[in-house]
């Protein structure tokens, strides 16, 4: 099982990657990764990684935790500090946000949407 992405660099201040596949934490952790890496190489300062199109059965509250714990992770050992927003649909993105917490509380720069439109809001925002 993987995630699958393209790269849409239509933005100059962040790469969007729409995302599709199944989901696994490992897969989506390690689209996490090399989002982060494109955006960098591309001195794009942010990601947007658009998971709405991932299937599979969402993470468990367990699941939800090592997402955070392992994005933060990624993001802190990078050389430049890339944020990251990540949308998708409920149930596969917590409405309580358990994932975000965890990662916001180790350090992590980024936040989680159910809205694109948002999302984007969120990084231009971000980004001025």
């Amino acid at each position: 099982m993987s995630i699958d992405f393209t790269v849409d660099e239509t933005n100059p201040a962040y790469v969007r990657l729409p995302c599709q596949g199944t989901y696994t934490r490992d897969a989506l952790l390690s689209v996490v990764d090399e989002a982060i890496d494109i955006a960098a190489s591309q001195n794009r300062r942010a990601v947007l990684v658009d998971i709405r199109d991932v299937k599979g059965t969402p993470p468990d509250m367990f699941g939800r935790y090592q997402l955070g714990v392992g994005t933060a992770k990624i993001q802190r050992e990078k050389s430049v500090l890339v944020t990251i927003a990540v949308v998708g649909n409920e149930p596969m993105i917590d409405p309580q946000r358990l994932g975000e917490t965890v990662f916001l509380n180790r350090g992590g720069i980024g936040k989680v949407f159910t809205n694109v439109d948002e999302a984007v809001a969120w990084l231009e925002q971000r980004l001025e």
